[in-house]
């Protein structure tokens, strides 16, 4: 895990969590700080296999992410666990 960090401006942090109940892949990203929820239902295959790497549920942060519409997350460069988001 990477200690806290100065959130970088192409980055948002929060909570990733899977709340579907019938175990099919419904992943939302609660941001810290605004409570905002985006979607992750419809990754790109590249975005998919990195969030593979980390735990859910848990706090991480995702670099350069790029929207499907708003509150729909399609794509990042990047993902990391973290403990917490500032």
């Amino acid at each position: 895990m990477t200690d806290i960090l100065p959130t970088p401006q192409n980055s948002i942090c929060g909570w990733i969590d899977n709340p579907s109940t019938t175990g099919a892949w419904k992943g939302t990203l609660t941001v810290s700080g605004t409570g905002e929820v985006i979607q992750l239902w419809y990754l790109e295959m590249s975005a998919w296999d990195m969030l593979q790497a980390i735990t859910v549920p848990g706090y991480a942060r995702v670099y350069d992410p790029i929207y499907e519409s708003p509150g729909s997350m399609m794509t990042f460069s990047m993902i990391e666990q973290v403990s917490t988001c500032p």
